[in-house]
């Protein structure tokens, strides 16, 4: 089976902030690599480019040593799937009577949502290509994509 690759693992090892984390990131990815090929979707990409570390060559350049798929085109039928997910999870976020801060003032501060659209794209593509997912971020993809199988840091 293929597995698709969060960006958080990647970025643990590609950018190495925690040296127990790249190790961790690094055998779980060598792990998903014997049991079929990794994926690298569009949003992870932007998301690893948005760090500044690389340009784009010296990153399709890095995975591809890597021997990981890179597939940047996102199908027609990854984005409703991300846009339904991304709105039941911002609903769980914030009251039912929710109105703008700037617009009035309700006296309740509101938490921010932790996670972005990005991170929806994420799941519906790997919902969408029938992959196991690879991250360290479970929760979200358990709650909102309960069908694809993950593989956890």
């Amino acid at each position: 089976m293929a597995t698709s690759v969060d960006t958080n693992v990647i970025g643990y090892l590609l950018l190495d902030a925690d040296g127990d984390r790249a190790d961790a990131a690094e055998a779980a990815l060598r792990g998903a690599l014997g049991a079929g090929r990794i994926v690298v979707c569009g949003p992870v990409f932007a998301e690893l480019l948005a760090t500044e570390a690389w340009d784009a060559p010296t990153l399709l350049s890095a995975l591809a040593t890597m021997r990981f798929d890179v597939h940047l085109p996102l199908d027609a039928g990854v984005w409703p799937v991300a846009a339904q997910a991304y709105a039941g999870y911002l609903r769980s976020r914030r009251p039912a009577d929710y109105v703008c801060p700037r617009c009035l003032v309700r006296g309740q501060e509101l938490s921010r949502p932790k996670h972005i659209l990005s991170d929806f794209l994420i799941g519906a593509d790997a919902d969408h290509h029938g992959h196991a997912l690879l991250t360290d971020d479970a929760g979200l993809y358990e709650a909102f994509f309960p069908r694809v199988p993950l593989r956890r840091l």
